[in-house]
């Protein structure tokens, strides 16, 4: 996506083509439940921290997301 536009409005293109998988890692960009629900409806596990906006942040697995984005 371009400039200042949250990523997971352009995430929608990228479901069609994602390969099988266990966990999509992320950063918080990708942080929209429509999203989130959408990998779990392929059997994918979200690996995305949540933005610092949300009220109510949703767990992730830490250990994985940082030995990944290292």
């Amino acid at each position: 996506t371009a400039g200042p536009v949250s990523y997971y409005k352009g995430a929608d293109k990228l479901l069609p083509d994602l390969p099988k998988a266990r966990y999509l890692i992320s950063d918080s960009g990708y942080d929209s439940g429509r999203f989130r629900l959408e990998l779990i409806l392929r059997g994918i596990t979200p690996c995305i921290p949540s933005r610092c906006s949300r009220r109510r942040p949703i767990p992730h697995n830490a250990v994985l997301y940082v030995n990944v984005s290292r």
